[in-house]
């Protein structure tokens, strides 16, 4: 077996025993939380905390699981477009809406949405909801004060995704492992769940012909971007 072989496979077995983690966290969460709810001394808002406990930790493991299952038929080549035409106000509108609930207990971040031309556009709406959908979510797991900006545009033909946060930013050294599945095993606080959101976002956008790319300061926030084709009308 070759070194680069070795260490893939390293990585790999690295990547499950992390994985395998971070999935018994939000799920012994889960089961605790459940049993102490069911305490009939407890007063309803212990009950209450305990109930939004549970919610949270099923989100987290409902996206950990479903970024695992994307990139196992993105790796496996089981990934095709399927493009229809729809208003990008539209799904923009329902991933704000799906975020200012998941994430209502963060008061002290604002979501501001900068909203382009009303447009319909051509693409794989569940794909770019995914990918939207990463990044934000991302930028909520790293911000707890400030703000978050979701903002697009659309030019030559090219749609523009812009989500800037003024988290924690990426320290210098951590910032070629960002897209990298494998090589998540040291930066837990700058990743989301087990590391798979941002490897899952880049390899669909590559699938759509597009480009992701981001820049981040360590303590003053960090902006990801991407451009896909997406003819507008």
């Amino acid at each position: 077996m070759t070194h680069l072989a070795q260490e893939s496979d390293h990585l790999k077995s690295s990547f499950l025993a992390n994985i395998s983690h971070e999935i018994r966290t939000p799920l012994n969460a889960i089961v605790g939380f459940s049993n102490l709810v069911q305490d009939t001394s407890l007063s309803e808002e212990d009950r209450k905390i305990y109930g939004d406990l549970i919610q949270e930790n099923a989100r987290s493991l409902t996206d950990m699981i479903g970024d695992i299952l994307m990139l196992s038929r993105l790796e496996s080549g089981k990934i095709e477009l399927h493009n229809s035409r729809f208003a990008i106000n539209e799904l923009i509108e329902t991933i704000e809406r799906t975020m200012r609930e998941k994430f209502r207990d963060k008061t002290n971040v604002s979501f501001i949405i900068k909203y382009g031309a009303s447009l319909t556009i051509e693409s794989d709406k569940e794909l770019l909801s995914r990918v939207i959908g990463n990044l934000v979510n991302n930028a909520f797991k790293n911000t707890e004060t400030g703000s978050i900006t979701l903002e697009y545009s659309i030019e030559n033909n090219m749609l523009t995704i812009k989500v800037i946060d003024t988290g924690d930013g990426i320290p210098e050294s951590y910032k070629k492992f960002i897209f990298k599945q494998f090589d998540k095993l040291n930066i837990k606080k700058y990743i989301n769940g087990a590391g798979v959101g941002l490897p899952v976002s880049k390899t669909i956008i590559n699938l759509m012909g597009g480009k992701i790319d981001f820049s981040s300061q360590e303590g003053v926030g960090s902006t990801f971007w991407f451009t896909i084709p997406c003819n507008p009308e």
